[in-house]
């Protein structure tokens, strides 16, 4: 239910007395929508998460949005990139995301050119980047830098040059790559050198 419902069904305009109704039921709030809807707690069913989406409204098991933030990322594997904590949430988590770092309720690593949202404890921080760090690694290369090595490869002349110098370069300008992983790229769209027949 909605605000307006609510006070409807209490034949009341004032959002003190309903409010005063809701608390002698076990009810939770909307952690989307400006926590505007209204369930009682018994209702939903919660994911692995914690979240229980009805259409496009989310409810969580830890309340609003912060503290649903707070709860994945602490209790995350590798952390929580911001894409991936707005695609389990449905809305918008940037701000929230920044106000849980600059309340040290959680920290932020930079990996491969992406922040990872991460536990503030040291030793599940450094287990949750080597996990992420191990994912980058085995797993796919991520689209950012598929371009960057793309683009490094035309600087230096497609055709005569080696992956591994393209790798060299990237890592010269900051950007996290291995021999491999630009080796990989280079067999997905026909970039290695070419030897003379």
């Amino acid at each position: 239910m909605q605000r307006d419902d609510i006070l409807k069904a209490l034949k009341t305009n004032s959002w003190m007395t309903a409010y005063r109704h809701l608390k002698k039921l076990n009810y939770i709030a909307s952690f989307t929508h400006a926590c505007s809807y209204y369930t009682l707690k018994e209702i939903p069913e919660f994911d692995e998460n914690g979240i229980w989406f009805f259409g496009e409204v989310g409810f969580s098991r830890w309340g609003n949005q912060q503290e649903t933030l707070k709860h994945l990322i602490l209790d995350s594997k590798s952390g929580q990139t911001h894409e991936e904590a707005q695609q389990l949430l449905r809305t918008r988590a940037h701000n929230s995301l920044l106000k849980l770092v600059d309340s040290a309720a959680i920290a932020r690593e930079k990996i491969g050119g992406v922040y990872i949202y991460v536990n503030p404890s040291e030793s599940t921080r450094k287990q949750q980047t080597k996990e992420r760090r191990k994912a980058a690694d085995a797993g796919s290369i991520p689209r950012s830098l598929v371009v960057d090595i793309l683009a490094q490869t035309i600087q230096l002349t497609v055709g005569s040059v080696k992956h591994t110098q393209v790798a060299k370069a990237l890592r010269r300008r900051g950007i996290k790559v291995t021999n491999n992983q630009v080796f990989r790229v280079f067999e997905q769209y026909g970039l290695k050198k070419k030897t003379p027949g």
